[in-house]
């Protein structure tokens, strides 16, 4: 829905989508702008894609695609569970980390992330035992309180 010159602008023109959906007879995939599973369906809705392609909006929220709000403790366990898993595949904790906080630039889910500054002391962080510390107390503040 945008051109190579567009690039990741905010606008988007999903009639683009519609009018390729018109001039064919195979299911058509439209992306871009979809950020929340409601942009989802409206894209479906609006253009008559039969499939969504959905990029940094997934990466924001891995949620986007079946409309679930994720809390606090399951978005920080999923960033968690990522973590271990390159871990164990790496065998050191210093490019998972890396590899969490490149999620974190987009990521919206849970609550995890709750302003741009925020989102800058995450990113900056630089002891890698902190970075994973400061995940489990997410995880572990917000289970406490789903159970107060």
């Amino acid at each position: 829905c945008r051109t190579r010159a567009e690039g990741y602008q905010p606008e988007v023109d999903w009639t683009r989508i519609a009018r390729a959906v018109a001039a064919v007879s195979i299911p058509v995939c439209g992306n871009g702008g979809i950020e929340t599973h409601a942009d989802l369906l409206r894209m479906r809705d609006e253009t008559g894609a039969a499939y969504a392609m959905v990029g940094r909006g997934a990466i924001a929220d891995p949620w986007v695609f079946s409309g679930h709000l994720a809390s606090r403790a399951e978005a920080a366990a999923f960033l968690l569970e990522y973590y271990r898993y390159l871990v164990a595949c790496a065998g050191e904790p210093r490019s998972p980390v890396k590899r969490v906080k490149q999620l974190l630039r987009y990521w919206t889910a849970g609550g995890v992330v709750r302003d741009a500054e925020d989102r800058l002391a995450w990113l900056r962080e630089e002891d890698h035992g902190a970075f994973v510390a400061r995940l489990e107390a997410c995880e572990e503040v917000a289970e406490v309180a789903s159970n107060v």
